[in-house]
């Protein structure tokens, strides 16, 4: 699916690079060799799209912590 979007968006923009990546933003581990991955290959995000939900407590986003993410 994600593939598939980025895909679709270089169709419609072809003079701008995307690049799609997954990872489970409840994964401490995961997330953070997202990131080391990005800057390692030198990749500045201009973008972020994250898609997930949360039924906990509804609290301003700043305010919570990693785990209550």
């Amino acid at each position: 699916m994600v593939v598939k979007a980025a895909t679709d968006l270089v169709v419609e923009f072809p003079k701008t690079e995307f690049v799609a990546r997954t990872s489970d933003i409840a994964n401490f581990d995961d997330t953070a060799a997202l990131w080391a991955d990005l800057a390692v290959t030198g990749v500045s995000v201009d973008v972020l799209v994250l898609n997930a939900a949360s039924m906990g407590p509804s609290e301003p986003i700043i305010s919570a912590d990693v785990d209550g993410l």
